[in-house]
């Protein structure tokens, strides 16, 4: 299905994240988490089931993005509305 690998097999990645932000999910089936989040905590668990939501939105075609692009639900939205 679209190339997408199971959320069984989601990696997880320890990465500076800019912003407010403090973890994203991936289209390629990882998610970005700050090292600031501890990942044994009860954060960091909430974190990483919020994106897992987001790793199966897109699994199932209702979320996805690209260079400049943002998709939710068949709506398209510009980059200046990512971050």
């Amino acid at each position: 299905k679209r190339g997408v690998k199971s959320s069984k097999n989601v990696s997880i990645v320890r990465t500076p994240i800019e912003g407010t932000a403090i973890a994203r999910a991936n289209n390629d089936n990882t998610i970005d988490v700050d090292p600031s989040v501890n990942l044994n905590s009860r954060q960091g668990a909430k974190v990483i089931a919020h994106e897992m939501k987001h790793i199966e939105q897109m699994q199932q075609g209702r979320n996805d993005y690209g260079d400049g692009w943002m998709m939710w639900e068949e709506a398209i939205e510009a980059e200046k509305l990512i971050n």
